[in-house]
């Protein structure tokens, strides 16, 4: 009986220790993008990064906002810049998770670093319909240029596939503006499957009556 609790126990332990949701699980939805260099994919996919699935990782600087974000006219039409806030963009994690963070890096483009997002709200929800508010009126920091490191934001939020990032403004305080952001990642823990849920408990069960016999 006490090895089937310490396999629980231990199995807890395990599934309470988060990690970053691997970018290349996630797809990205968005109001706008700007062009082909622009692409919305490009929040997840690692472009730009000294490291891959790092949080602690630097985003490089670009004259052409190549392997960042920013909006534009349409999807992909490069057009005038469109409104503020009206961007949105969603990303599916593919799964639900417990997500405990998101970490931001701005949008890093030399000459234009007033197009970074100034003001914020993370939205979340589990099935893509309906969304809740988890935090409204973020602030994210204006690019210092160069390599820059991540902006963390506390997410601690249970059974979540889907997050929004809705924009308020940017830091160039235009209504209208090529608004952008260079990459994205979440920390949480997948929630198991109801089967892998039993299967669990159902492998202690078994592990305990061997121990008993």
């Amino acid at each position: 009986m006490k090895l089937a609790a310490s396999f629980i126990i231990l199995a807890s332990a395990f599934a309470a220790k988060g990690a970053i949701v691997a970018g290349a699980g996630i797809t990205v939805t968005g109001t706008t993008y700007y062009g082909p260099d622009q692409v919305l994919i490009n929040l997840v996919n690692g472009s730009g990064l000294s490291l891959a699935d790092d949080p602690t990782a630097t985003h490089s600087e670009n004259n052409n906002s190549a392997e960042q974000w920013h909006a534009g006219g349409g999807q992909g039409i490069e057009g005038g810049p469109p409104v503020v806030d009206d961007q949105v963009v969603t990303f599916d994690l593919g799964e639900l998770y417990d997500l405990n963070t998101v970490y931001i890096w701005q949008h890093n483009q030399p000459g234009n670093f007033g197009r970074g997002v100034n003001q914020f709200d993370l939205l979340y929800s589990s099935d893509g319909v309906s969304y809740t508010a988890f935090a409204n009126n973020l602030n994210l920091a204006i690019s210092p240029g160069g390599n820059i490191s991540a902006q963390s934001f506390a997410f601690s939020q249970a059974n979540v596939r889907f997050v929004q990032i809705a924009i308020d403004s940017a830091h160039s305080g235009s209504a209208n503006e090529y608004v952008g952001l260079a990459e994205v990642m979440f920390d949480g823990i997948a929630v198991p499957e109801p089967g892998s849920v039993a299967l669990l408990a159902f492998a202690g069960a078994g592990i305990a009556l061997r121990r008993r016999r």
